[in-house]
């Protein structure tokens, strides 16, 4: 174990001492942030706080950010309600019989496999019946690409009158 020293009371032989015992201390290394070239100890990557605060700050920054799902930011806690639970195994059920019927990933209303990253919709929104029990049911919710699903909210009314009477979810939220 490396001894500690304190300047204010070790006396120098205490200091010359602890040089001794840390070999490692002069180590010529780059900085990743700046690249400049500078020496420390060995475990310190960067010149200075400053680089290194600014370079996790760029590494962090969208799919790098803990607190970033699907490229939206979500607060508090990573923990996901039951709610959500219920909602991310229906969206898996939903994906699993779509691979299993066609053999790829499509969207359910333009038929699209032409992008690489599709989401989830529910039909009645969590704001419309916030606590109802069939809210996650899988006819309540539908497989969009990133398109169809912008224009699913900009043309709500439109697009979605269809899938409630094709779904029958009148009777299924009545």
């Amino acid at each position: 174990m490396k001894k500690r020293y304190n300047s204010a009371c070790c006396s120098k032989e205490c200091r010359l001492e602890a040089k001794k015992l840390e070999p490692n201390r002069n180590i010529k290394h780059t900085c990743p942030y700046c690249k400049k070239t500078s020496y420390g100890y060995a475990h310190n990557k960067y010149c200075n706080r400053k680089c290194l605060y600014l370079h996790q700050k760029e590494k962090r920054k969208g799919k790098g950010n803990p607190s970033y799902r699907n490229g939206f930011y979500t607060r508090g806690s990573k923990r996901l309600c039951a709610g959500e639970r219920i909602f991310k195994k229906v969206c898996a059920a939903i994906k699993e019989n779509m691979i299993t019927e066609k053999g790829f990933l499509y969207c359910q209303h333009c038929n699209g496999t032409n992008t690489a990253r599709f989401e989830c919709h529910h039909i009645i929104y969590r704001s419309e019946k916030s606590k109802h029990e069939n809210l996650h049911d899988e006819r309540n919710v539908i497989h969009l690409c990133i398109k169809c699903h912008n224009e699913f909210h900009k043309k709500k009314h439109e697009m979605r009158e269809t899938y409630i009477k094709d779904r029958k979810l009148k009777e299924l939220f009545n």
